[in-house]
């Protein structure tokens, strides 16, 4: 800010706090965001203001401005090297108490938690094989501690708890109260008592440095915002020599399980994916979570495909229901339609995964893709 002539600032910071208070919608890009922001008779003017005098204090900032053509929304990027994502978000934050960065996300969650809580042993059994395949690479054993990251409803880090029997221990984490309570709850059912539990995000992790012997993170990292940051903190709690596992989707079109819903919905609602946005699919391009973790400073990264059947005893109607309910994007999406649009995309879905339901029961093929690292012996040192 001292770079801006002192008689300039208290424009400038009034100026950008009017921009940023009326943020309607923004995206997180691989380097940096843009926001849409409300329209005004003088938009365009205070931008050109914003940006002649936000370039003099922050000269690492790129900026972009793309107005939409027939009266559409305007659009304001940031951009910039490493790093300059968190400077964006503190800056916003603070200026004008935007909490969209953390509580988009979380809000979503927490809406679907009471539906994750309904289906529980079902999606326990689904991914049964993923979690193994972790455990597994992992090499988690009897006696360690493990930390498990975006836990959600307590897994894998519930199963994991019962693998590391006598001696070991395991913590679950979650951004979201109501998954974390969900998880105690699985817990206390299943009779585990050596298990712990946090409530925190991913990027922040209340726990020492080298805390434990393994740390896992199941179809989670991809609704991370800043993937990197939350590497970097899973790093530097596990052990030196100790092991991460994160696993997220393959591709779509190889998983059966969501290209059919995605291309039924794509008939009657057009909305076009970013892939570098926290979605399912963020981490789906071969080598790309590798490279965070490389980026992080984890070595001996490893990279596999995990192929197996996700099955559980539920028909092509309770199937739909459960992926109505459990996912906010579709539960957004159908809440636009009629009711009897509502009624046709059901009847389209369940049709079109019939023949992955041998004897009315679910099995579908899935790819997933798990990474593996070990932290340095001198990493953080």
């Amino acid at each position: 800010m001292t770079a801006i002539p002192a008689e300039q600032r208290p424009v400038h910071v009034a100026t950008s706090r009017e921009l940023f208070s009326k943020i309607e919608e923004f995206r997180e890009l691989p380097d940096g965001y843009e926001f849409r922001l409300a329209d005004g008779p003088d938009l365009l003017t205070k931008l050109g203001e914003f940006v002649s005098l936000e370039r003099l204090c922050c000269p690492f900032l790129r900026f972009a401005v793309e107005v939409e053509a027939e009266g559409g929304p305007v659009w304001l990027r940031l951009s910039g090297r490493e790093g300059v994502k968190e400077f964006i978000r503190e800056e916003i934050s603070g200026l004008t108490g935007f909490t969209g960065f953390t509580n988009r996300a979380l809000l979503s969650w927490s809406e679907n938690a009471k539906y994750w809580i309904q289906y529980s042993d079902t999606i326990r059994a689904m991914f049964t094989p993923l979690t193994a395949a972790m455990i597994e690479h992992a090499k988690i054993v009897e006696g360690q501690t493990v930390l498990d990251v975006a836990g959600g409803s307590g897994e894998p880090g519930l199963t994991i708890a019962e693998k590391v029997l006598p001696g070991g221990s395991v913590t679950c984490t979650d951004a979201v109260a109501e998954m974390v309570e969900a998880a105690r709850h699985e817990a206390t059912r299943r009779g585990l008592t050596n298990v712990q539990f946090h409530q925190c995000s991913a990027d922040s992790l209340p726990f020492p440095d080298n805390a434990f012997d393994a740390t896992v993170c199941r179809l989670g990292i991809m609704f991370v915002p800043d993937p990197l940051a939350a590497v970097r903190e899973m790093l530097r709690v596990t052990k030196p020599g100790g092991k991460l596992a994160l696993a997220v989707w393959h591709k779509s079109e190889v998983n059966p399980f969501c290209y059919i819903v995605t291309n039924v919905m794509a008939q009657h609602v057009n909305s076009p994916p970013d892939p570098d946005a926290p979605n399912a699919f963020r981490f789906a391009e071969t080598g790309k979570l590798a490279d965070v973790l490389s980026q992080a400073g984890a070595s001996d990264v490893q990279e596999r495909e995990v192929r197996f059947n996700i099955e559980a005893p539920i028909s092509p109607s309770q199937f739909w229901t459960m992926r109505s309910q459990t996912s906010d994007t579709l539960r957004e999406k159908l809440a636009k339609l009629s009711t009897a649009e509502q009624a046709q995309i059901a009847n389209e879905v369940q049709q079109g995964v019939k023949e992955f339901f041998p004897h009315n029961q679910m099995n579908f093929p899935a790819q997933m893709i798990l990474v593996t690292a070990t932290k340095a012996a001198d990493l953080h040192e």
